[in-house]
């Protein structure tokens, strides 16, 4: 690894907020990107857009934002105009876009050791330039790492999405077992909460004053941060109330609906989790102590599709609030029991899958959270990453050479194949192969792959192939190779030669 510059490896280009009459929102004229808001996963999602850009950037350029927060990153995946929030950074050469946005992604905290200003955090450009990275010597490591980083993040990515669709499959299932929520199109009984679902238990805070009234362990005192919207059960409380403070409080068991009905913000409003163990909770929270013929997995889902009917009950004001009063009166339906029940085991068994994909996730995490790390410390173990074609940035395949001998290659078939798939002797072999056919001319790696299976089939040997093709980049680290492979400026890819042919 070699520590350089964002300047020397990278071109930074300030954004500037172009004239303010040439936004619109009628996607005319280029994206129009401010910030950090504007970010999504990988790519910003345009929301505005500009006909008359004063910066732009182009296509693979990283977008950091620059103001409070500072360090995020997005890639561009087509040309925008960018504002005073965001700065442009292109690579440069051969330094490959994708290792540049890894390695800034994954260092944000010496990123914001350049920002400067003690309210609001910023940095110019000048600072982005500063930046030290850790760069491969070889420009091709900066391909593999980042195919590598790629591909687990991909990977990262799908899970969440399986994830995702479990539960649209339950929020499906539950429409086509008892029908939208809203409108009853089943004609279930229906009628307040009081009346119909449960008891209503609103939490309390035992006096603060008396410090007798907390603990470090006695039980969890849950508040509307430990309901997470999505996660069915609550996450760990982080404060406790003592033996004499749980007298003062409110405490609920297993299988009860916690409700945030207090919030800052009307979107906290109905997140809702069911208990898994006993807990006390504060005056911020509704529960829902469910009535013998109401299946706790059930009332869960239906206040999670009930999600915008439930928040309608909220006040106005600043603060939004459900009184328990008003949480009472809310009128819900309730299918028959045995119907809840058949729903339930539908829930629990895809809740068991997430479960299992939620455990891939982490290991994903994890395991993304090790690559990086070690790939930036010039730790990771590149000898056996296969650069695909989007890595390699191969834009046209070259014709093979009209000179190359076919009878060469297929007279001796049988030695051939043995030849080809003996991986202790490929060295020598490919070598051979090389001068004869190439001589002082370079080459592609399709030239190799076409000239090898001129009378054979790769997919009756794929094992075989992927094999050879991994064992043949091996080769290319090798002290004692023959072979180099090199960028060629001028045609914009990878080749390879002879190295007492290399000037």
């Amino acid at each position: 690894m070699q520590s350089k510059n964002i300047g020397q490896i990278a071109e930074v280009i300030a954004g500037q907020s172009p004239p303010s009459d040439s936004y619109n929102e009628i996607e005319e004229g280029l994206p129009f990107y401010q910030g950090k808001t504007d970010f999504g996963d990988l790519n910003p999602i345009p929301r505005k857009w500009c006909t008359n850009p004063t910066k732009t950037a182009e296509v693979n350029d990283i977008l950091m934002s620059v103001r409070a927060p500072v360090g995020p990153v997005n890639l561009a995946n087509e040309k925008a105009c960018i504002g005073r929030g965001l700065g442009a950074i292109r690579a440069k050469g051969l330094n490959d876009f994708r290792y540049i946005y890894y390695f800034l992604k994954n260092n944000q905290e010496l990123v914001s050791r350049y920002a400067t200003g003690s309210t609001f955090k910023s940095i110019s450009k000048g600072d982005i330039e500063k930046i030290r990275i850790n760069v491969p010597k070889d420009s091709i490591d900066q391909k593999r790492i980042a195919q590598v980083l790629t591909d687990c993040e991909n990977l990262i990515t799908n899970r969440k999405k399986s994830i995702a669709l479990l539960d649209e499959l339950l929020r499906s299932t539950f429409l086509e077992m008892f029908g939208n929520p809203m409108k009853n199109t089943k004609g279930w009984k229906k009628d307040s909460i009081k009346k119909t679902i449960g008891s209503v238990v609103t939490g309390n805070t035992p006096p603060r004053k008396n410090l007798n009234n907390y603990s470090l362990e006695f039980i969890e005192w849950i508040k509307t941060d430990n309901i997470v919207r999505g996660e069915k059960n609550l996450t760990k409380a982080k404060e406790f109330l003592s033996e004499t403070g749980s007298k003062l409080g409110r405490i609920v068991s297993s299988n009860t609906l916690l409700v945030a009905c207090i919030a800052g913000s009307e979107k906290s409003i109905g997140n809702c989790a069911l208990t898994d163990r006993k807990v006390s909770f504060n005056q911020q929270i509704n529960a829902i102590i469910p009535f013998d013929d109401v299946h706790p997995e059930f009332l869960y889902w239906m206040f999670v599709i009930f999600e915008d009917y439930i928040k309608s009950h909220a006040t106005k004001g600043m603060k939004k609030i459900i009184t328990k009063g008003e949480f009472e009166k809310i009128k819900l339906f309730k299918p028959d029991f045995e119907k809840q029940t058949i729903f339930a085991k539908i829930s629990e068994n895809v809740e068991e899958t997430k479960k299992l994909y939620q455990r891939h996730l982490t290991e994903l995490e994890n395991l993304y959270g090790r690559l990086s790390q070690d790939a930036f410390k010039g730790q990771l173990d590149l000898s056996k990453v296969v650069l695909r074609e989007e890595f390699l940035r191969d834009v046209a395949k070259p014709a093979i050479k009209e000179n190359l001998d076919v009878e060469k290659e297929s007279k001796n078939s049988k030695t051939f194949s043995k030849t080809l798939f003996d991986l202790d002797k490929i060295d020598t072999y490919l070598e051979n192969l090389i001068k004869s056919n190439f001589g002082e001319e370079n080459f592609v790696f399709d030239d190799i792959k076409d000239l090898l299976f001129q009378d054979f089939k790769i997919q009756d040997y794929q094992d075989e192939y992927d094999t050879w093709k991994a064992n043949f980049f091996n080769i290319l680290k090798k002290e004692n190779s023959q072979i180099e492979q090199y960028f060629d400026i001028d045609e914009g890819r990878i080749k390879f030669k002879l190295k007492d042919e290399i000037n």
